[in-house]
């Protein structure tokens, strides 16, 4: 991946965060049969698959106070960023790598996963 994100690039990605914070918190707050999280999930799937057919896959590092794309800090001192990376870290998460072949069974079971300690 380049270092350097294109525009569209980096519109998308910010949004890939915004609907995985949302799904985050709604994971927390619902069960995973609830109205909400069940729309979180797909409106992050809908996100992820803009980026999946454009780009192939997604990898995401996570640090205890920010999100890598591709190895580099996409965002310095952004509260989504830095909210997302805390909440995955504090769980033992790394890294995430995403693939064209997800669907939401497995993002249910990946937040089903992450919201239990």
């Amino acid at each position: 991946m380049k270092k350097e994100l294109s525009k569209k690039q980096l519109e998308l990605f910010d949004l890939i965060l915004r609907e995985l914070s949302t799904a985050i918190k709604n994971s927390v707050l619902y069960a995973t049969d609830h109205p909400l999280f069940s729309f979180s999930i797909k409106n992050l799937k809908a996100s992820l698959e803009k980026w999946l057919s454009e780009e192939g896959e997604l990898d995401i590092g996570i640090s205890q106070d920010n999100i890598l794309l591709g190895g580099v800090f996409v965002r310095q001192k952004d509260d989504v960023y830095s909210e997302v990376a805390s909440y995955l870290h504090s769980r033992g998460i790394v890294a995430i790598s995403v693939f064209k072949e997800i669907d939401t069974d497995e993002l249910t079971d990946f937040f089903k996963f992450i919201k239990n300690d």
